[in-house]
This record gives structure tokens, C-alpha cells and sequence, in this order.
């Protein structure tokens, strides 16, 4: 399968405001736009007849042998479309021996997530408002055993996205891991573990019928 058959397979099967968070971009998608055109403009230089023995995938990178170059980019509340969340994304990637980057937002405490992970994991932090709080957030990494820092610093602050607002999607921006105590949205209130999951959408969507019959789980 290519990328864009699973892209087709998610449509078939995420609501569509919620696959207005996952797919949108900023504003009108120039940026976006402009990075798959990059992306699609590479070429690989390809050679036949060549010597492949001793060929190796396998790299090292900050202290750590990977055996390939992927490398699963920092994603946010992963409890939107899978009930396990991060738990089932770093299980994936260590079975593909993938090195995973965890999101600051991402739907589950970090130590949870680390305890799942059989593989190398690297965190992504936004720098929050307080010193201390940024500090904070370095040491429970630390702790729980990630091996790198990811650092935004990009986003000082909430870009439009228009997608998500003409798609009628709840606005969600608080993180389980950098502000363990925040007040839940009441959107959120039904939530445990400190992200938005399936039933946070349910209730902002019940008066689009269909749409909210969309958003129980299939088997």
C-alpha cells in the first residue's frame, strides 16, 4: 500500500472533523502545500548492476544505532482515533525498530507511554510559559527515560486553522504532560487521561446526527 491508500482507508473511516485536525494546515495550507511539493519533487538516483554486499540501512544517530532512517514524527492526542493511544504507537514502532518522538500534546502521561515503549523514545517540547514548568516537563523526561529533546520553537503561539473550525471541531489545546493540573474544557471533563478521546467529540457533535453515529468505534 502507498501513503495515500491509507489516506483513503482513514477517510473512509474518521469523522470528518476529526479528520479536519489530523489533515489541516494553517490558515490556506501554502506552507503545506509547498513542503509535499518538496517532498514529492525527490528523486531517487537509482543503479543497477552495483555490488550490494555488505549494503546496510542501519545508521547511528545521537548515540544510538537504528536500523533504518524513520524516524515517527511527533503526532498530538493519538486517543482521537485509537482507544490505546501512544501506548499502541510506541508498541508499532518498536516493532519496526522505529524511533518514535513523543508529543508534548500527546494523550497520555509520558511515564505511561515510556513504560510501553520496547524501543528508543525522543521527546518533543513546546517551551511553556514558566521557567519552572519547561524545567519540569525535561526532568519527568529525563526520569522516565527518553533519550533526546526535540525542541519547537516556532510556535509561539495557535496558528488559524480554518479546517478545524469550518469542519466544527471542539478546540483542544491542553497537554497531559505540560500542565498535569489543567482545568478541562467541558468538553473534556469525561476524560481520564488528560487529552481528548472519542467521547470528548461525541457531545460538541450530537446535533449533526450522522456525523455523531460516525464516531463510535468499528470493529
Amino acid at each position: 500500500m502507498a501513503l495515500c491508500d491509507y489516506e483513503r482507508h482513514a477517510a473512509e473511516r474518521i469523522p470528518a472533523p476529526l479528520r479536519a485536525y489530523i489533515d489541516g494546515a494553517g490558515a490556506d495550507g501554502l506552507t503545506a502545500d509547498a513542503n509535499l511539493a518538496a517532498w514529492q519533487a525527490i528523486r531517487l538516483q537509482g543503479r543497477v548492476l552495483a555490488d550490494l554486499r555488505g549494503a546496510d540501512t542501519g545508521l547511528h544517530l545521537l548515540g544510538l544505532d537504528l536500523p533504518h532512517p524513520l524516524i515517527l514524527a511527533p503526532v498530538a492526542f493519538h486517543r482521537l482515533v485509537h482507544p490505546e493511544g501512544e501506548t499502541a504507537t510506541v508498541l508499532a514502532a518498536g516493532a519496526t525498530g522505529s524511533l518514535i518522538v513523543v508529543s508534548t500534546q500527546a494523550s497520555l502521561p509520558l511515564e505511561q507511554i515510556a513504560t510501553a515503549a520496547h524501543g528508543p523514545l525522543w521527546f518533543q517540547l513546546y517551551m511553556q510559559p514558566r521557567r519552572e514548568d519547561t524545567l519540569r516537563l525535561v526532568r519527568r523526561a529525563e526520569d522516565a527515560g527518553y533519550r533526546a529533546l526535540v525542541v519547537t520553537v516556532d510556535a509561539p503561539v495557535n496558528g488559524l486553522r480554518n479546517m478545524e473550525q469550518r469542519a466544527g471541531l471542539p478546540h483542544h489545546r491542553s497537554a497531559q504532560h505540560a500542565r498535569p493540573r489543567w482545568r478541562k474544557p467541558r468538553s473534556q471533563r469525561d476524560t481520564r487521561h488528560g487529552g481528548p478521546g472519542w467521547s470528548s467529540l461525541a457531545r460538541p457533535l450530537r446535533a449533526g446526527g450522522s456525523r455523531h453515529r460516525a464516531l463510535r468505534r468499528r470493529p
